[in-house]
């Protein structure tokens, strides 16, 4: 009975947090499909900033619902922020599981061939074998699950909760405060 009051009080970040995900999701797949992170990293290194807009837009339409099903047409910058972490959670978590689906069995290949691609341009760019190594190692570190997990995890939440502030400055309104003499 616990568990469906907890549930029945995070419908509206559950909903929003998967669809916030999924469409984050939607978008990396496209920029993959569009070769953004393979042969044009040129809109590769800028395009990855478009999917910022995804949780503004979403998670503005989470602050309003919530304004008017949950606050009875209130709400509070705490309340705003609170559902943002929430929602902002659960996209992190739905991001992490796509990355690692894509990573494991859609493109097995996608880190290898990263690397070999910069491995390509370190040496066109004459650096010294070293560097380079150092480099494709910090690379492929980096981008390791484990790595990116943590990266996409913290990273998306605390962009989550960024987001959500701005917003609830925005839409807060707070409920009168009544004297009772």
């Amino acid at each position: 009975m616990a568990l469906i009051a907890i549930a029945d009080d995070i419908r509206i970040e559950l909903k929003f947090g998967l669809l916030t995900g999924a469409l984050v999701c939607l978008y990396v797949l496209g920029e993959f499909l569009l070769g953004f992170h393979t042969t044009r990293l040129d809109i590769g290194a800028y395009s990855g900033y478009g999917a910022s807009v995804i949780p503004f837009v979403v998670y503005f339409f989470a602050l309003r619902r919530w304004k008017l099903d949950r606050g009875g047409g209130f709400l509070t910058m705490r309340q705003g922020v609170r559902s943002g972490l929430l929602m902002s959670m659960i996209a992190a978590t739905v991001l992490a599981g796509f990355m690692l689906a894509y990573n494991a069995f859609i493109n097995p290949s996608f880190l290898d061939k990263n690397i070999d691609m910069a491995r390509i341009e370190l040496e066109r760019q004459g650096k010294l074998p070293g560097e380079i190594r150092d480099t494709l190692e910090y690379l492929r570190v980096s981008n390791s699950f484990p790595q990116q997990s943590v990266f996409i995890l913290a990273g998306v939440t605390f962009e989550g909760i960024l987001v959500s502030a701005i917003l609830a400055y925005f839409l807060q309104k707070r409920p009168p405060v009544i004297d009772e003499v």
